[in-house]
């Protein structure tokens, strides 16, 4: 279904606003959740990860699942999770703890689980 057809007044399904740039979620997931800091060699940025070496611009969990998944790694660490994917095919991301829960539902998977993570943190405030 194109995203036309999504935005339907009459369509029982609401387009969420644009909280943050794509880059500044990125880079929140990096510092806030991944416990990373930006470094500087020869001129690039980078983010010195434990498994692997990210080039700033390389690391983009809102659209690379395998970099996704490691936000949900880092994030059970502290919270339950829970993915379901739902009607039209978006999906419905959870993360909880005593008793609170903070959600996302977004057309991809990877933004899904990238903006239920800062909401969690309480970097995004979702109505």
């Amino acid at each position: 279904m194109s995203n036309s057809k999504m935005t339907n007044p009459k369509s029982p399904i609401k387009r969420m606003p644009k909280i943050m740039s794509e880059a500044k979620i990125n880079k929140r997931l990096a510092i806030e959740v991944m416990g990373w800091e930006v470094k500087t060699r020869g001129g690039q940025k980078f983010y010195p990860a434990s498994k692997y070496r990210y080039l700033e611009e390389s690391w983009n969990p809102c659209k690379n699942i395998a970099q996704a998944g490691e936000v949900v790694e880092r994030m059970r660490k502290v919270y339950s999770f829970q993915i379901s994917n739902s009607v039209a095919m978006w999906w419905d991301v959870v993360f909880s703890k005593d008793e609170k829960h903070w959600f996302s539902y977004k057309e991809s998977a990877p933004m899904a689980i990238c903006i239920a993570a800062l909401a969690a943190l309480g970097a995004v405030k979702l109505k």
